[in-house]
């Protein structure tokens, strides 16, 4: 039996379907932008799609997305934590 692996879902899914208003809804090139913003620059969906990252998206779909666009890690490590340097 052969078996299949499955790719780790997109992190731009996590978000955008937790965003009921599909107008609101974040476009790549937005999640990516989100993670060369500075905490004290996040607006009220940069907040909440960091928020939605942090809790509901597993770590693998982070590490994709993170390598797909050659985001730094340092980068990822500064949004995994910036609800708690939000605060």
């Amino acid at each position: 039996m052969k078996k299949f692996r499955l790719s780790p879902p997109s992190l731009l899914i996590y978000v955008n379907v937790s965003i009921g208003n599909e107008s609101k809804h974040l476009t790549n090139e937005d999640l990516v932008a989100l993670f060369y913003k500075k905490v004290e620059d996040y607006n009220m969906y940069d907040r909440y799609a960091v928020g939605i990252i942090q809790t509901e998206a597993y770590k693998k779909s982070i590490v994709a997305f993170m390598k797909e666009h050659k985001i730094p890690k340092e980068n990822v490590k500064y949004v995994l934590n910036a609800v708690s340097i939000y605060s």
